[in-house]
């Protein structure tokens, strides 16, 4: 166990398995939309405006899958590490084109404004079962908005993250 490691997610490669998924629909229908005829050859539309809005609006719906790992990417945090020798956090945000971005936050500097805060992330649906995904919204001035899975591993107990944090006042 890395003794300077506060926070790590294993869903990096569910992550990576999700945005494969969310991304088929996108391909599949601009293959159809690109394949549909232009007007006058068969197309149900008689106006070329109007089967132009179809296409971008079908390709923009079967986006609506992609649009949550797009925000997820450069929020999702990976991993958090002190570095004991220049007193900061180093943390690790998923990226979706790959290179993981990795932010150095100086302890003795602090933040003035920093929110934390724990959603149970419960999810009841009718004859469906439920879901617990319960994460962390972490927001540092100068930083975008970080979500902690809380079914990460903590090794040092999730306390010790908060007051790893405290540290930053």
């Amino acid at each position: 166990m890395d003794r300077n490691c506060y926070f790590r997610s294993n869903r990096q490669s569910t992550l990576w398995l999700l945005t494969i998924v969310a991304s088929l629909p996108v391909l599949v229908v601009a293959l159809l939309v690109a394949r549909m005829p232009a007007v006058g050859e068969g197309s149900e539309f008689s106006d070329p405006l109007h089967l132009t809005f179809f296409k971008v609006g079908m390709i923009l719906l079967s986006g609506l899958l992609l649009y949550p790992i797009l925000w997820l990417s450069g929020r999702y945090v990976l991993s958090i590490h002190k570095q004991e020798h220049d007193e900061a956090i180093e943390v690790e945000v998923w990226s979706l084109f790959g290179n993981h971005n990795r932010y150095r936050i100086h302890l003795e500097n602090g933040t003035s404004e920093k929110n934390i805060q724990y959603h149970k992330g419960k999810l009841q649906l009718p004859l469906k079962p439920h879901v617990m995904a319960p994460w962390y919204a972490v927001r540092l001035k100068g930083h975008r908005k970080w979500v902690i899975d809380a079914q990460g591993d903590f090794p040092h107990g999730e306390d010790e993250l908060a007051d790893l944090f405290a540290q930053l006042d």
